[in-house]
């Protein structure tokens, strides 16, 4: 008898091994279901988004499951959402058009399902249709991902957020105040200095060291954690204090504790190889993270069709916008915050990227943001409640709704040359989304945010507003808005234009030189001639784009020419605004 029982009781087990090697083979090779093809290159996919659920709730056979997240007051039904996002696919297509963007990709987990909606091309020449596998570089969307390694570490106590910088890194150094910034001050815009600080200096090709070096000259304008002020410069140093507490390359770091974790296959941190191997180890596909076949092209404006920007800008400093990912991929991400921070499927579905302590940090105010103008081009003030504005650490917070309809949004944007990307998520109804495009940069490209807004207005079911058109018609009003600076001049003849030529010198950007060419003047700073076009007395314009690729054909740029008496003694570029040039 004892022996009949022991041999049933090892049938037991071992049925029990099977059903759980079934779940798992079920949750990593679950086929998709429920795609809508609109056309060869506009697709809509819905699939249940992989992990243990039940009608949107997380669990986790793996660790318990961590506190159920508020319920919607009024969520849609299922069934209604996914015509919604069916429909959706057209406003998608035509705005996509109207912004000349080449391709965008969007994933969206709502109601306990992931959706993906596809539009364009990867690639203008190729004609390479995106899918949510299609690898970009997500610009500041990496700054969450640094801030999350950050907290990490925090919660490992290989950091304090409340240490000086100094501690870690020791040659860190602003022009002053520096002994009282702290790491949290790196990570939530209030380092002190005047907003986007030393960015002119990334734009113009200087290298890191010289960066570095250069802030220590620019002038403080508020003590730390008094002023919000948003930077790129400083998630990039907190990536450098992260190596300097690891001892391994940022990208490393972030490999393994991020993207390995969450199972992102396609995602990685850092340019993708180059050179003869770099160009083997793609050819032979040994990492899906560099896959050539699922490279996204980055593209800006410069006249007539999009123009292919290849540059390794937002690589300079990885921790801010060093990213490269996919919808798919990146979604794994935003479902992790959704979910408190706990990993939702994979292999370590259930377990903790994030602790509760480190979630609170990012998502819970920080730092106030008062600034913000009525006329934001990328901001619809007009649906976000008025003081409810704030940085977290990595990340965005506001309530955004009408009177009878709000809700909390904690969201990103990213922004470079070639790239635009935002994420958003609904914290309170299990709601969020992240979209990619490939086109221009804030200043050419305000499609993720048009699709954006629309979603949140889809999801909470708020109607009668076309986005698209809003974000376009403020677009353009920007764009009149400096045109008309230069109209508003007096007219008049310029100084002689031997009196202006000659060599300037600031300390913060180095050495310009005036030259006369063709009847007019030019500008030739870092290799670069930039032709100028007089405007009025001592102004002249120019393309901005001339100075640096991250501008579009219909950016300008104003130089000054400053005078003492009669005596021309110095200029100033508007675009290059934390020093002037004094004539040498």
């Amino acid at each position: 008898m004892l022996r009949i029982k022991s041999i049933l009781n090892k049938l037991l087990r071992l049925l029990r091994g099977f059903a759980v090697l079934t779940t798992l083979l079920v949750v990593f090779y679950a086929p998709q279901s429920g795609v809508v093809a609109a056309n060869n290159s506009e697709t809509v996919s819905a699939t249940t988004s992989k992990g243990s659920k039940t009608n949107g709730n997380k669990t986790s056979a793996q660790a318990p499951a961590p506190a159920p997240a508020p319920k919607p007051s009024s969520p849609p039904a299922a069934a209604e959402f996914e015509n919604k996002i069916k429909e959706f696919q057209e406003y998608v297509s035509t705005a996509r058009k109207k912004w000349k963007c080449p391709g965008v990709s969007i994933g969206i987990i709502a109601n306990g399902k992931v959706y993906f909606v596809n539009d364009g091309v990867a690639n203008v020449d190729t004609g390479k249709k995106i899918t949510e596998d299609s690898i970009f570089c997500v610009m500041s969307l990496s700054k969450v991902i640094t801030v999350s390694v950050v907290q990490q570490l925090v919660d490992e106590g290989k950091l304090n957020l409340d240490d000086p910088v100094t501690n870690y890194l020791p040659w860190f150094k602003l022009s002053a105040g520096t002994q009282d910034v702290k790491v949290r001050h790196l990570i939530s815009h209030c380092i002190g200095l005047p907003k986007f600080a030393a960015d002119t200096l990334w734009h113009l090709g200087f290298t890191q060291k010289e960066i570095i070096e250069k802030l220590g000259i620019i002038p403080v304008c508020a003590p730390p954690g008094e002023k919000y002020a948003y930077q790129n410069m400083f998630v990039g140093i907190a990536g450098l204090l992260i190596e300097s507490i690891l001892k391994k390359p940022l990208r490393d770091i972030v490999q393994e504790r991020i993207f390995e974790k969450l199972g992102m296959e396609h995602s990685s941190m850092g340019p993708h190889p180059t050179g003869f191997w770099g160009k083997i180890k793609q050819f032979f596909k040994k990492e899906k993270k560099h896959d050539p076949d699922l490279l996204v092209t980055g593209y800006i404006n410069y006249g007539g069709p999009a123009v292919s920007v290849s540059t390794d800008e937002p690589y300079l400093f990885e921790g801010t916008s060093g990213v490269n990912s996919s919808t798919a991929d990146y979604l794994k991400f935003i479902a992790c915050l959704i979910n408190g921070g706990i990993i939702e499927s994979g292999v370590n579905a259930g377990t903790a990227l994030l602790s509760q302590r480190a979630m609170k940090e990012m998502t819970s105010k920080q730092i106030a943001i008062s600034d913000i103008r009525n006329n934001s081009s990328h901001f619809p003030v007009e649906r976000m409640e008025k003081g409810s504005f704030y940085y977290g650490n990595g990340i965005f917070g506001f309530n955004y709704g009408t009177d009878t309809k709000k809700a909390k949004v904690i969201m990103h944007e990213g922004a470079g040359a070639g790239w635009r990307s935002i994420w958003m998520i609904l914290p309170e109804h299990n709601f969020g989304f992240v979209v990619l495009t490939n086109y221009g940069s804030i200043n050419s490209n305000l499609l993720p945010e048009a699709i954006a807004y629309q979603l949140l207005d889809l999801y909470l079911n708020i109607p009668g507003h076309n986005w698209n058109d809003w974000f376009y018609k403020s677009f353009l009003s920007s764009k009149k808005y400096f045109k008309h600076r230069f109209d508003a001049y007096v007219l008049g003849p310029p100084p002689p234009l031997e009196s202006l030529s000659g060599k300037y010198k600031s300390e913060i950007y180095g050495a310009l030189t005036i030259v006369q060419k063709g009847g007019g003047l030019v500008a030739e700073y870092r290799g670069r001639d930039v032709p100028l076009k007089h405007v009025g007395g001592t102004v002249f314009s120019f393309d901005a784009n001339k100075l640096t690729v991250r501008y579009g054909d219909d950016d300008y740029g104003e130089l000054y020419f400053q005078r003492q008496g009669n005596k021309v003694d110095g200029l100033k570029v508007g675009l290059l605004r934390e020093d002037d040039f004094k004539k040498s």
